[in-house]
């Protein structure tokens, strides 16, 4: 058994520069495996749609350069597309059983990197958070228990591991907190019915989320309690005093938000990843049980406690430079800016636009969306007839329906205010999709419109559809309208 008497201890350097047991790395790498293949399997769907020339983004339409790289650059015809695309179902196999699990941690995160600068605009919070892990990754020994690296005799099993990359995961997972429990300071979260106005916008409530939002009381309790777990979630698992009971409370209290948030309300990946986060919180006295419930181990054996792990001293100089070079301005600049309006030194700004380590962690802040937005294809078939081209080609745009996640409606979100240019890859997309897929007469222009009902609805006249882009089939040229 391994303890950690004094691992709590924020600034002591036995806190940054000692060791930690390496079992939490190795449960951590994976939920997070688990987590990468979910995604992948997820995107699955939307593949063609999402990452290829023909589909809404062409690769013209994202600004490409040395700061904004995607190995999705590569190729934009489906069927290349789609070979890079499946590179990440052994990526994430690999996490999970530990193979390669170094080489396999750094493809994760390169991999990720490029799905979301290729198609940024499908991308929400819990992509955000799923990259950041996987970066942070890249510079702990994830491999050294419960790997096949280590069943296989490509390494030793090692009872403890560096603690540096882990603690700044543990910190990254705080700040996400701490940032948005700052930004969250308009008049609806300071009166307490943040969570109902969330809960009454049909374009995010989901599952019990319109039944909750009947009650004013519940949900004002809701809204205070996602306050208390945000602003003391930091403080809790870095407590000194009592760490095992303070830790514990925190992910108690995290788990019930983000069961919360997957219940009510449309978030994708966030409900999924914070959850799996808390893994890098483990205490070893917690994963000894578990093991004694389980009667035995997983693999092997560790080694004794002590034994230095898998990297070579130079190897660890290297990677922990590295590793502070990047968390310093990435992650702790942002701490002491946070409010702040003026932008970063160019050179720090790039650095951190080339690892992707921007941070934006403004959930519904400083308040919850005050309208509903929702997009129509008002169109016209070659022989007179009208027609909707969104709700039967690209429904995701509309009023979302179901429990079921879809990136559609991030990307519906995402497209107010952009520029023609990626409107009309979306105007080129639905008329190749429904001209490709349809049989009789042919669509021949349609518009693209935005219907915009505040919340909470009015008893006034449904608003009309303003229409934001107009798009021709049978010519090349479209433009946005007046």
């Amino acid at each position: 058994m391994i303890t950690e008497p004094s691992s709590n201890k924020i600034f002591s350097q036995r806190f940054w520069l000692g060791e930690i047991d390496a079992r939490i790395p190795a449960v951590f790498r994976v939920a997070l495996g688990a987590i990468l293949l979910f995604d992948v399997l997820d995107r699955l769907r939307d593949l063609f749609s999402f990452f290829t020339d023909l589909g809404i983004v062409p690769r013209a339409v994202v600004s490409a350069g040395p700061l904004r790289w995607s190995i999705f650059a590569l190729a934009g015809t489906p069927t290349p597309t789609a070979a890079l695309f499946l590179l990440g179902v052994p990526i994430a196999v690999a996490l999970i059983v530990g193979y390669q699990t170094r080489v396999a941690s750094v493809l994760g995160w390169v991999y990720v990197n490029s799905l979301m600068n290729r198609n940024p605009f499908v991308c929400d919070g819990g992509d955000a958070v799923l990259r950041l892990l996987l970066f942070w990754s890249m510079f702990a020994d994830l491999g050294a228990r419960f790997s096949l690296d280590c069943r296989l005799g490509r390494r030793t099993a090692q009872a403890t591991v560096p603690a540096l990359a882990i603690r700044c995961l543990q910190l990254q997972i705080a700040f996400i907190y701490l940032f948005t429990f700052f930004a969250k300071s308009g008049v609806y979260w300071r009166d307490g019915s943040a969570v109902l106005r969330v809960l009454e916008n049909p374009q995010w409530s989901r599952g019990i989320g319109p039944f909750l939002a009947r009650s004013p009381l519940v949900c004002k309790a809701l809204t205070r309690g996602t306050q208390l777990v945000e602003a003391t979630f930091a403080l809790l698992v870095f407590s000194p005093w009592r760490p095992r009971l303070t830790r514990a409370v925190a992910i108690c209290g995290g788990v019930a938000l983000h069961v919360g948030i997957f219940l009510t309300i449309r978030v994708g990946l966030f409900s999924l990843i914070m959850p799996v986060s808390y893994l890098v919180y483990l205490a070893p006295e917690w994963i000894d049980r578990a093991e004694y419930w389980l009667c035995g181990e997983l693999f092997i054996a560790p080694a004794p406690p002590g034994e230095p792990g898998a990297w070579t001293a130079r190897f660890r100089r290297v990677g922990f430079a590295l590793l502070a070079l990047t968390f310093v301005p990435a992650l702790l600049v942002q701490v002491v800016r946070v409010g702040s309006s003026r932008p970063l030194p160019r050179p720090l700004a790039q650095w951190i636009a080339f690892f992707s380590l921007e941070q934006n962690w403004k959930m519904f802040a400083p308040d919850p969306p005050k309208f509903d937005f929702r997009w129509t294809g008002p169109g016209v078939l070659s022989d007179g007839r009208p027609i909707d081209v969104v709700s039967t080609v690209a429904p995701g745009l509309g009023r979302p329906v179901g429990f079921i996640y879809n990136r559609w409606h991030k990307l519906g979100n995402n497209l107010i205010g952009q520029t023609p240019l990626l409107m009309s890859g979306v105007g080129s997309y639905l008329c190749r999709r429904y001209n490709g897929d349809f049989p009789g007469p042919k669509l021949a222009h349609f518009e693209l419109a935005l219907i915009v009902t505040p919340v909470p609805a009015t008893s006034t006249p449904a608003p009309a559809p303003v229409s934001v882009f107009r798009q021709s089939c049978f010519a090349a040229e479209s433009s946005p309208s007046e």
